[in-house]
């Protein structure tokens, strides 16, 4: 992950969305005692986008505007939308998983926030989580 974190400007994680898709910077926060983490929020106005480096991990959440502090992986979403079983990586990703990620948040922002509204928000969480739980099951069927 040598690419991960080196970025003295942190913009190149999302300048290819942050005209298109409208995106708001509202919270930019560095913390060089925490070995370097950072994060980006932005509002994309129907929901709100999260990019991530925790311990030289980059990561990018989302979430429901109806639930601002429940934030989940976007590639969590993106396995919902494609109807995959597998794991998309998504939790610990380099650049490059970065501006694919961006490409596909691009590509269906309108399908994204669908999920993400108020009316479906909770329905997408319970199939995040009953997703994982069969994840977990199937790589460890003795537990």
């Amino acid at each position: 992950m040598e690419n991960s974190v080196k970025f003295k400007d942190r913009n190149v994680l999302y300048r290819s969305v942050l005209k298109e898709l409208n995106l708001q910077k509202i919270e930019d926060v560095y913390s060089r005692r925490d070995m370097g983490n950072y994060f980006i929020t932005f509002s994309a106005e129907k929901f709100l986008i999260q990019y991530v480096n925790d311990r030289n991990q980059l990561s990018i959440f989302v979430a429901s505007n109806s639930a601002p502090a429940r934030w989940v992986y976007l590639s969590s979403i993106e396995k919902l939308i494609n109807k995959t079983a597998e794991i998309i990586p998504g939790d610990s990703m380099d650049l490059n998983s970065i501006l694919r990620q961006n490409d596909f948040l691009r590509g269906n922002f309108d399908k994204i926030a669908e999920l993400l509204n108020n009316d479906n928000f909770q329905n997408t969480i319970d199939q995040i989580e009953a997703s994982a739980k069969a994840n977990y099951k199937r790589k460890h069927p003795d537990r």
